[in-house]
This record gives structure tokens, sequence and C-alpha cells, in this order.
């Protein structure tokens, strides 16, 4: 003989393996590590600074120079972001879990080379020349060797963009790093062949700039890590 289920018992139960197979949960956490640059020593500086995020809203990044009848503003391609995620599990006090939890890491590398952008803004109207020969900067991380950048790209603006496949390709060349002589306005991207690994503190010395033949002194510029974390949850 079959005995029939009461209906209200069997829609409860459909309901209960509804909420079971909806009510799955999966989180993420968010590590984001960016290279902050910062004057070396900035208190004794004679040279006025401040930090400009790339675009309303976000976090300033961008250390902008104000030297003697130049502008200059200096980003760079260390940023890495880190996801710790967490899941599927159940969300609701029930006896059985369809699916054990599970953790799963994310650790992107970053791909080299090492990116510094420089845009520069020439605000002295009688100035002459202004000149910049990229050979006789040098990056170099705690306890690394020191380095000369390895190539060159140069824009009449700065785009934030440091993967060679996202840039424009309208006038935009990778070439030999050698003396520009620079506009009014000019942008200029130098690579270092080092891991642009924003977890590590660079030093970096911008000692070619000159103005009527004069050298511009720049001062020391230090990249320091800064971490920011979020939290990301869904429901599947």
């Amino acid at each position: 003989m079959i005995r029939q289920v009461p209906q209200r018992i069997l829609i409860s139960s459909i309901a209960a393996s509804c909420l079971i197979f909806i009510l799955q949960a999966c989180a993420m956490i968010e590590r984001t590590v960016r290279g902050i640059p910062f004057i070396q020593d900035g208190n004794d500086s004679a040279t006025q600074s401040s930090l400009k995020p790339a675009l309303p809203g976000l976090e300033p990044t961008i250390l902008q120079l104000n030297l003697s009848g130049l502008d200059l503003s200096i980003n760079s391609s260390l940023k890495r972001r880190e996801n710790v995620s967490f899941g599927p599990f159940v969300v609701i006090p029930l006896p059985i879990i369809p699916w054990p939890p599970g953790i799963f890491k994310w650790y992107p590398e970053p791909d080299l080379p090492l990116w510094i952008e420089l845009e520069f803004l020439v605000n002295d109207p009688i100035a002459k020349s202004v000149s910049f020969d990229p050979l006789k900067s040098s990056i170099q991380a705690a306890k690394g060797p020191l380095l000369q950048p390895s190539q060159m790209i140069i824009g009449e603006t700065c785009t934030g963009l440091f993967r060679v496949q996202d840039l424009p390709t309208k006038d935009r060349v990778i070439q030999k790093p050698f003396p520009v002589s620079v506009n009014r306005r000019m942008c200029i991207q130098l690579a270092f062949m080092t891991s642009p690994n924003p977890d590590r503190t660079f030093t970096l010395k911008l000692d070619g700039l000159t103005k009527d033949e004069i050298p511009v002194s720049v001062p020391i510029i230090i990249f320091s890590p800064k971490e920011s974390y979020g939290f990301n949850g869904m429901i599947l």
C-alpha cells in the first residue's frame, strides 16, 4: 500500500530544498596595495608638493611638484589587487551542507616592467628651453640594484595607462631613452626592468632636468606601499 504524503508537508519539503539551493553564498576579501609617492625629507624640502587622484573620487596616488617655473606630476604602475574567496557555503543553519566551504587565493604577480609616468607643464613664460635626459634618471628598490630606464614612450598628455596594449597608438611609440626637448606640456613614460611589486619601497631620482641649460633640482621621490581592504559577498 502506497502511503500518500500530506500536501502541506510536501510543500514545506520543496520550499526547504529550494532554500538550500538558493541560499548558498560566496564571500571575497580584496586587498589593494599601491605605491604612494612622497618627497624624501619633505619637511626640509623647499619644493611644494601635493597628492592628487587620477580621477575624481579615487584615492590620491599622483605626486605633483611645483618646481621653478615648471610643474611635474609623477605616477607609477605600482598597484596590485589580491583576492581571497570563501565558499560556497550555506547561509542558513541547516544540518545538511551541500558543498563544503573552500578557500581560494588569487595573488596575481605584476608584469614587468615598472612604469613611471612623468607629466611636465612649463608655466614660465620667459623660459627659452626645457629639456630632460631620462638616462640620468634611476630607480632602486630596497636592497636592490640601481636601474636606469630601458624604454620610453612620449605623448602630449598622460593617460594613467601602463599596459602597452592599452595605450593609444597615435604618436605613442616605444623607443630607447634619449634627451628630450620638453614642450609646454608633455608626458614621458619610463620603463624600468624590475617587478612593479607595490609591497616594496622604491627610490626614484630625476637628475636630468634642465631649464635654459641650468639644472633643475628635483627632490628624491620615495614610493611607499599603502594597503586598503574591501569585502564583497554574493548569494548564489
